[in-house]
């Protein structure tokens, strides 16, 4: 978050940023440190946690000990935020380590037990060699980061990350007593701790490097800003509240956007690390996820959200989803200058810009600036300030009829594409007439073949083109509303295990899922997501029922969320999977009011949770394979009690994988399977399987957490032999795909 002063100096220039340092040299970081190491990065990997977040993990080698007890061996550092597939957190501030380069890092031994980096990215030097020889050690802050001289409380530029020598930093280490302070003097508290799930080897994050919004604005929807109602100490509960209040209303009140904010209490306290919870603005660090200030020194609060990889095209330009906005104000800094409501407010209307997707403004009078100015404006905005947030949320227009030539051309969208394409405005010859286009919700590649209905004077019943767009013009006056359906074209890989693990993950908190694929992972249409929609998906991928229930009702493979351009008496239904009441969406005109182009859908199949579909239902088999080192472990039959053989059936992969698909094949004349059953997995994991045909068994298996890759059993299959002679090849694999990724079956 942007900074507090620290002395008069610095009420005229104080910072703006994501997070904000006053800095601190080796001997404050050695007060606050358990311990400093001379190390070697050897592997930075992410990993998510029970709160629905990322913890960045980054294995050191030490070199030396500068001060301080280490354990032995590999020393793991948890950094929070990261990378997974769907999900990121961002935090500003936070260390970057690269696999391969040597550091000084100070530590710090939290009250979970985890290691972690002092003073966030002020605490790690990256060490290399001058021209001479000499090593020289600095420090990287990131561009969301802004640090303050402590003395005067000017802004560092260049001189925040200069290179030191690494003898001046180690002497600097020795300058000053190290008060090591024992963890287990700390309170108890409880923190959400970093499970298995959905761990992946992933490059060292980076800081607003993604474009970023919310999409709730688009559908007419306000965000929610939590606010603690204990307030900041020294300012009290009443006036923290009242000045974060106000920075939410100036952004409300712009006219020409889309956005509004609603405040509201914050309940229970919650941590900053997570992606799960609310978006929220949290006083005095109550969870103790900040470093305590050393004379005014020290890290002032961090910001950041957590973004999943659905996006949408504005202006031209692909935003990801924001789907949680955090900030936490340290503590301890009550008794610094510059600490009242009147700033409060400036740095809460700054902070809430950044939570909203926008950057820094070159305009030094804007509140968005990099600078604060603390001129006594509290919470308002400039001009550059207003215009960043119509670019960022335009309001929509009611586009004007401009004729089309007499044939207009269609260009195919083609599969391979991945980010969501922009809608053009057409209106279309005659009084009134409506156009638009329809593309899958989580690629934005065109969806064909998608059955129109319009109802009003008449009923008018189209397709899409290959390229997604639909048109018709000349309509009668009246009311009329457009309702699109799709049955089929579902294909084998859309709806699969992975879609399953995916769905057992959100219901354990292991990932969050956006407001459209809620909707497309309720199978069951009843209004929620749970293992009972991760057993309908596997049962649909064995072929034990033809069609998952929500769409059954629906009369739909299919629902549509409206977007696209707003038009004159327009009103959008968005989609519902009810058993009873099934919605598939549509958009409504009473009446329609001359020609309204860009009116448009995001197609999202039922039970497609991953949003990996691809138009003519393409199979697993001609999918991207899995990664090198991936494969099938199938045992050979081995004979057990009651004359049955029994067949283990596992997987080989380099990486975490959560879900298997597989056929067997075998002699029916010869054996007769029984069900199969799970083993080596817990609760969260589950076991699908079907008689295809005479012959012929399919397999699926789905879990929360990563599945075990080291080819130990995950399911086995009991067979009766009519024969005595079962030998290793009487079971063979066939279609065996590993997280929706084809593998070659293993030779027997």
């Amino acid at each position: 978050m942007r900074g507090l002063v620290v002395g008069l100096v610095a009420l005229l220039a104080a910072p703006a940023a994501a997070t904000t340092f006053v800095r601190m040299d080796a001997g404050d970081l050695a007060a606050r440190s358990d311990a400093a190491v001379i190390a070697t990065v050897t592997a930075v990997s992410a990993v998510a946690t029970q709160g629905g977040g990322v913890v960045t993990h980054v294995e050191l080698a030490p070199e030396q000990v500068v001060f301080g007890a280490l354990p032995s061996g590999p020393l793991r550092l948890h950094e929070l935020g990261g990378d997974l597939a769907g999900r990121s957190e961002r935090i500003f501030g936070t260390p970057r380590y690269r696999a391969g380069e040597r550091v000084l890092a100070f530590v710090r031994r939290g009250r979970d037990g985890a290691w972690r980096t002092t003073a966030m990215a002020m605490g790690r030097y990256v060490l290399d060699a001058d021209a001479s020889g000499a090593l020289l050690a600095r420090r990287e802050f990131g561009d969301a980061v802004v640090v303050l001289d402590p003395a005067s409380g000017a802004v560092l530029d260049t001189a925040a990350t200069a290179p030191e020598r690494l003898v001046d930093v180690l002497a600097g280490c020795a300058a000053k007593p190290v008060a090591l302070r024992p963890a287990a003097s700390r309170p108890a508290v409880a923190r959400p701790t970093p499970s298995a799930a959905g761990r992946t080897a992933a490059a060292p994050f980076t800081y607003l490097g993604t474009p970023s919004r919310w999409f709730e604005p688009d559908a007419g929807e306000a965000v929610t800003f939590r606010i603690d109602p204990a307030g900041a100490a020294g300012l009290g509960a009443a006036a923290s509240v009242a000045a974060v209040a106000e920075a939410l209303a100036v952004w409300s009140d712009v006219e020409g956007t889309t956005v509004q904010l609603a405040a509201t209490p914050l309940g229970a306290a919650q941590s900053f690390a997570g992606c799960g919870g609310d978006t929220r603005i949290v006083f005095e660090d109550p969870f103790d996820e900040i470093e305590d200030p050393l004379g005014c020194r020290g890290v002032l609060g961090i910001g950041g959200f957590c973004f999943t990889d659905e996006s949408r095209v504005v202006g031209g330009a692909s935003f990801r989803r924001i789907r949680v906005g955090k900030v936490t104000f340290a503590d301890g800094w009550a008794g610094c200058p510059g600490w009242n409501a009147c700033n409060l407010a400036e740095v809460a209307t700054h902070e809430i810009g950044h939570a909203l997707g926008l950057g820094h403004s070159t305009d030094s009078t804007a509140t968005m600036a990099a600078s604060a100015n603390f001129d006594g404006r509290c919470a308002a905005l400039a001009a550059d300030d207003i215009a960043g947030l119509r670019a960022l949320y335009p309001a929509p227009a009611t586009p004007t009829a401009t004729p089309l030539p007499a044939t207009p051309t269609a260009t195919a969208a083609p599969p391979s594409a991945t980010a969501a394409l922009p809608t053009a405005t057409v209106a279309l010859p005659g009084a009134r007439a409506l156009s638009g286009r329809i593309t899958y919700y989580a690629s934005g590649i065109a969806e064909p073949g998608v059955r129109i209905l319009l109802r009003g004077a008449g009923l008018i019943d189209l397709l899409s083109g290959g390229d997604g767009a639909w048109a018709v013009a000349d309509l009668a006056a009246g009311d009329w509303s457009v309702e699109p359906r799709k049955d089929g074209d579902v294909g084998v890989a859309a709806v699969s295990a992975l879609d399953a693990a995916w769905v057992l993950q959100a219901s354990a908190g292991l990932r969050l899922l956006d407001a459209e694929r809620q909707i497309a992972c309720d199978v069951t249409g009843n209004g929620s997501v749970s293992p009972l929609d991760a057993a309908r998906i596997l049962q649909r991928t064995v072929g034990a029922i033809d069609q998952l229930p929500a769409a059954a009702a629906c009369a739909s493979d299919f629902v549509f969320f409206p977007v696209g351009v707003g038009a004159a008496n327009r009103a959008a239904v968005a989609p519902r999977l009810a058993v009873e009441d099934c919605r598939r969406g549509a958009l409504t005109y009473a009446p329609l009011v001359g020609n309204a182009g860009g009116q448009d859908f995001r197609a999202a199949l039922v039970g497609d949770c991953t949003g990996n579909w691809l138009p003519g239902g393409p199979r697993i088999a001609e999918g991207e394979p899995a990664p090198a080192g991936t494969g099938l472990a199938l045992g050979a039959p081995r004979r057990i009690r009651g004359g049955r053989w029994r067949l283990p059936v596992g997987v080989r992969a380099p990486g975490s994988v959560h879900a298997l698909e597989v056929e067997l094949r075998f002699d029916p004349d010869r054996l007769v399977p029984g069900s199969p059953r799970s083993v080596h997995l817990g609760a969260t994991a589950m076991v699908q399987a079907r008689l295809v045909q005479p012959g012929r068994l399919a397999i699926a298996i789905a879990s929360a957490l990563p599945l075990p890759s080291d080819g130990r059993a995950l399911a086995v299959v009991d067979f009766t032999a009519r024969v005595d002679d079962v030998g290793p090849r009487s079971v063979r694999a066939y279609a065996v795909a590993v997280d929706d990724r084809p593998v070659a079956a293993p030779p027997r």
